[in-house]
């Protein structure tokens, strides 16, 4: 391969007072290297494509797609080598403590509970979704609130009874509005840590076209458009996962269930995971062949 076939392409999506996300595709073979930050700063890689292999220390990692990686403080120099084509992004905040505190329910959650597997696998599935499908809306999604919200959506959840969570049936009422109060203890937990706008969308994508969703009620264009795109990925993966009381419906069902029901999610965002599913291109990654049953 030509030496200039493996410059990696950089480019910065989105930049605000505290945060940065900035996309990376490197070509087989290519690696570069991320430079420690002021201590004030944490970095999360998100990977979309591909197969990267991380050096940090004496430590090596194997990252696939939906893979969602805490670089810490980055205090020390990472080196990131590429198997294949891989493009990835990386999400640069400071205020690292209160990161921390909201990454490690994800990334150091007890193995013991199955409330915190889940979770982890299906809100990794639901950034991976929805990070492919706002790249069609680049220009009207704030893909940098996205990656953060899409990934943290379901974070009310921990607080939830498990025994309601993994209720291997159909819920109660009563246990179905219990269920419901996740998106409002979303919102609680992220707002101090990321701010109303991030919070907003993690919350609200229950949230239905036609009025219907919860906690808001919200209609149309109340909806923003990222909370949106949640929606229909996190339908997506909830219909094509496994559970104990039904097999994972294949994805061309899905994408018809959520046709169907045309009044309750964004008919454009539908049309453009559509298409993903049509031309393969969600699953044509290494990782995303055979997919971890969710287990909720």
């Amino acid at each position: 391969m030509r030496k200039e076939e493996k410059a990696p392409y950089i480019q910065e999506i989105q930049k605000s007072e505290k945060e940065q996300i900035v996309l990376y595709v490197l070509n087989d073979g290519a690696s570069i290297k991320i430079e420690p930050k002021q201590k004030e700063y944490v970095s999360i890689l998100f990977v979309l494509d591909g197969t990267l292999r991380l050096y940090g220390k004496d430590e090596q990692d194997i990252v696939l797609p939906q893979d969602v990686l805490t670089l810490h403080t980055m205090d020390e120099e990472y080196l990131l080598m590429s198997k294949g084509r891989s493009r990835f992004y990386i999400y640069t905040k400071n205020d690292s403590q209160k990161i921390e505190e909201i990454q490690q329910l994800f990334c150091d959650s007890k193995a013991g509970d199955p409330r915190d597997r889940y979770t982890i696998g299906h809100c990794k599935r639901v950034y991976y979704y929805a990070m492919h499908i706002a790249e069609s809306f680049m220009e009207r999604c704030n893909l940098l609130q996205l990656a953060v919200s899409s990934m943290l959506h379901d974070i009310g959840k921990l607080e939830l009874p498990i025994d309601v969570l993994l209720k291997p049936g159909k819920l109660t009422n009563e246990e179905y509005e219990v269920v419901k109060t996740h998106s409002m203890k979303t919102y609680e937990k992220l707002l101090p840590v990321y701010g109303e706008r991030i919070a907003y969308i993690a919350s609200s994508h229950h949230e239905k076209i036609d009025g219907s969703g919860y906690p808001r009620a919200l209609k149309g264009l109340e909806i923003p458009l990222e909370a949106k795109i949640i929606a229909v990925a996190d339908v997506f993966d909830a219909l094509t996962s496994r559970r104990p009381y039904r097999e994972p419906m294949k994805y061309e069902e899905a994408i018809a269930f959520l046709e169907q029901n045309s009044a309750q999610f964004e008919s454009e965002v539908v049309q453009v995971l559509k298409q993903k599913v049509n031309d393969n291109s969600l699953f044509s990654s290494r990782g995303m062949n055979e997919r971890t049953p969710a287990c909720f």
